[in-house]
């Protein structure tokens, strides 16, 4: 196996591995009657704060998989945990006793319990879909498709419509708009009703909110101006950030108001929160490590008089900037006149006043809080916009976990005017060359060259190796479209090894088990993506490049977790796997799939979206 400019040898990755110590890394808030709830999703722990103090109030209740999402109702406490098992689980806290759990498929997160209090709804991020759960008789009553990654979900104040936001865009990155976009439903079945595209670049969704009255729908993201060549960062050349406003009486996208100044970034918004009267949204931002408190009303006010779209400074008057001593506020919620605010990176909890001027109050780190974990490290570098000029953009405002943004960039690193697909991190360190056209010897100088070109800083070695050392250990995601039952256990032993990962473990389903077969046969595929990275390691000119670019080999992609890196190609041209293996595949000298049968495609596809 080719390993050309790694720095960091197998025996390095496992020690890291070995010696990583528990932490916390809080990823939901929720305020209950009896305190403050926290879910920490590494030591995979539901831990109730004293909202006074902040202080641990009694033994914390230990759950079997991560908690990935956190809602309180009636006495009761629901959990979304675990990623290929998803369950959701309902929690006695006052006797710290799991009373039920409910099995509802990949990736759950985002739990949301109607007004009624009858039914709870739920996103599997990585499936697609969106689902309902009857919290009487604990049972599914549907799961539909949702769109792309579904990550924050919110019914209507009538529980008649549910909105389910979509992490990333949908379609070829080629076109002359590509954007995210918030799916609603039908409550009473999940039939789709309407989907409704946010402004073009936005990207990244993490959060979303409904106003007390029900009349508005907030979700927050990334806008990215991909149309631009990355000459600069000034004034949010690149990425802004921001927030969009749905009116829910018909559905539609009334503004997109950026939480930038002009000369300071608020990068990467993630939760949005409502005070109970609707004077105040919050919103915190887990790349500049602050809180937004809004005047809602007067934002209202506002945008009935002056459009806000790309206006930086547009919030000036209308908003408080609130640093905050945490890293990666993620989780928020708000309890009176208070907010919690979880740093995922920094393992506390922050208290902040919200009447009068807003002001912390308190901070505090919860038990086991993260001694200095090298790996972690890497990745709360990846996401912190410190590091870049102005705080306009984190590593993750572009590649969100490491992966893509599902949009075409003009990176000027071989070229201008040639924009290309954002390529996924993950395995970059294992396949070098790196980039489209393979300008980069290895991931290694990518990471500085990323520092100097993009975040517009110099590169700091020690941050740069802690990044690759992230980057070079991250596990694979297991495909939703592998037979959950049968993937319980894949696990790695050697970070370095994905022999693990490969779905050669009876996993496979029976049209995956056929296009396993013709991917090593008849589909020729496996001659660029042999086992265990799917590539060769080689450049090819494969005939799909355009304008100055044509005739310029691409260097072979691994296939591992192509299930989630859509678009395809250097160009994102090909929106899903069968496009990129039929219509945009004129094959090479070693294999083709223009022999296969529609039926043969269709198996093939199965495969691939299994690795």
């Amino acid at each position: 196996m080719k390993m050309r400019g790694s720095f960091l040898p197998a025996v390095l990755l496992f020690a890291a591995w070995c010696s990583m110590a528990d932490y916390p890394a809080p990823n939901a808030l929720t305020a209950a009657p009896d305190g403050l709830w926290v879910a920490e999703e590494h030591t995979a722990l539901l831990r109730r704060l004293d909202p006074e103090t902040l202080e641990p109030a009694g033994a914390a209740i230990e759950l079997e998989q991560p908690p990935t999402g956190l809602v309180s109702s009636a006495g009761r406490l629901y959990v979304t945990a675990g990623l290929t098992t998803g369950e959701l689980l309902e929690v006695d806290p006052e006797r710290r006793q799991i009373l039920r759990r409910l099995a509802i498929g990949h990736s759950p997160q985002s739990p949301a319990i109607s007004a009624d209090g009858r039914t709870l709804y739920f996103a599997n991020r990585f499936s697609g879909q969106v689902g309902a759960v009857d919290l009487k008789e604990f049972s599914l009553r549907w799961r539909s498709p949702a769109g792309r990654e579904p990550v924050a979900v919110v019914p209507d104040a009538a529980n008649r419509k549910v909105y389910a936001a979509n992490h990333l865009p949908i379609g070829p990155a080629n076109g002359t708009t590509h954007q995210a976009a918030v799916f609603v439903l039908d409550a009473a079945d999940g039939a789709v009703l309407k989907h409704i595209p946010l402004a073009n670049g936005a990207q990244g969704i993490r959060g979303a909110a409904l106003s007390p009255d029900g009349a508005w729908l907030i979700v927050t993201h990334v806008v990215s101006h991909y149309k631009l060549p990355t000459t600069q960062i000034d004034r949010g050349w690149i990425n802004t950030n921001a927030i969009s406003l749905i009116r829910t009486g018909d559905d539609r996208r009334l503004a997109t108001v950026l939480l930038d100044d002009v000369n300071r970034g608020a990068a990467n918004p993630w939760a949005a929160v409502f005070s109970a009267d609707g004077a105040q949204l919050l919103v915190s931002a887990a790349g500049s490590h602050e809180l937004f408190l809004i005047d809602f009303p007067g934002l209202l006010a506002k945008l009935a008089a002056t459009p806000a779209e790309n206006q930086l400074s547009y919030l000036n008057k209308l908003r408080t900037r609130l640093p905050l001593p945490v890293n990666g506020p993620r989780a928020l919620t708000i309890a009176g006149n208070r907010a919690f605010v979880a740093g995922y990176y920094s393992d506390n909890i922050a208290l902040i006043s919200l009447g009068g001027r807003p002001r912390v109050l308190a901070s505090r780190e919860l038990p086991g809080a993260d001694a200095g974990d090298p790996r972690r490290l890497g990745e709360k570098y990846f996401n912190d916009a410190r590091l870049c000029r102005e705080n306009w953009q984190s590593c993750a405002s572009c590649h969100p976990d490491a992966r893509v943004d599902a949009l075409n960039w003009d990176m000027l690193n071989d070229g201008i005017g040639n924009p290309k697909n954002t390529k996924t991190m993950f395995l970059s360190h294992r396949t070098p060359p790196v980039m489209s056209l393979g300008i980069r010897p290895d991931a290694e100088t990518a990471v500085r060259a990323g520092f100097r070109h993009i975040e517009f800083n110099e590169p700091v070695e020690e941050y740069c190796q802690a990044i690759d050392l992230y980057l070079a250990q991250m596990p694979p995601v297991p495909s939703p479209f592998l037979n959950s039952e049968e993937i319980t256990g894949i696990a790695s032993d050697d970070p370095g090894c994905l022999q693990c990962h490969t779905p050669d473990r009876g996993a496979l389903s029976a049209a995956a088990q056929r296009g396993k077969a013709i991917f090593a046969g008849k589909g020729g595929c496996i001659a660029c993506h042999p086992h265990p990275l799917f590539t060769d390691l080689e450049l090819y000119d494969v005939g799909t490049t355009t304008g100055s670019d044509i005739g310029r080999p691409v260097r072979t992609p691994s296939l591992v977790e192509v299930w989630r890196t859509a678009p395809y190609l250097h160009d994102g041209r090909a929106a899903t796997l069968e496009e990129a293996v039929t219509k945009y595949n004129p094959g090479d000298r070693r294999g083709t799939t223009s022999g296969l049968t529609p039926e043969e495609v269709r198996d093939l596809v199965s495969y691939l979206e299994s690795l």
